[in-house]
C-alpha cells in the first residue's frame, strides 16, 4: 500500500479571514489493493471513514475488478462503492 499526502496551500502571513480559511484544503492520495477469494459474491464496499473523520467532505474513488472498472465520488451521505 502506498499513501501520499500533499498539502496544497501556501504559508499565509498575517491575519486570515474566515472566507479565506474555508478555501484552504489538504489532499490525501491513497492506493489500496484488496484480494477477495469470492469476488463473484462481492457487490459493494461501504466506506466508513466519514464517521471517523467528519471534516472529510468527499473522496473520489476509482476501482477495478477482473471484469469491470468504475469511479464514484463518495460523501457522508453516499458512502458506498457499488461493484455491479
Amino acid at each position: 500500500m502506498s499513501v501520499e499526502h500533499s498539502n496544497h496551500h501556501d504559508a499565509i502571513e498575517g491575519h486570515v479571514d474566515e472566507h479565506t480559511a474555508q478555501q484552504l484544503h489538504s489532499d490525501v492520495t491513497a492506493y489500496y489493493r484488496f484480494n477477495c477469494e469470492k469476488m463473484s459474491e462481492l457487490s459493494s464496499i461501504t466506506v466508513t471513514v466519514f464517521a471517523l473523520f467528519p471534516r472529510i467532505q468527499q473522496i473520489r474513488s476509482m476501482w477495478m475488478t477482473d471484469t469491470q472498472q468504475g469511479a464514484v465520488t463518495l460523501s457522508d451521505k453516499n458512502n458506498m462503492i457499488s461493484l455491479r
